[in-house]
């Protein structure tokens, strides 16, 4: 929320807790997900930078 100065509005201590209570756990997010029974590869080569990348 921001007003129109471009500042933020405070909110009242009911308003946050409305706002927080229809937030969803980030672990519900991912265990509802579609990838979550796909095996993902996370592995990474471990080898050096790659020579195209300069410093």
């Amino acid at each position: 929320m921001s007003s129109q100065r471009n500042e933020p509005d405070p909110l009242s201590y009911t308003e946050y807790s409305q706002i927080m209570a229809s937030q969803k756990k980030l672990s519900d997010f991912f265990r509802e997900s579609p990838l979550a029974e796909v095996d993902l590869d996370f592995s990474r080569d471990k080898g050096d930078a790659r020579d195209d990348i300069t410093l």
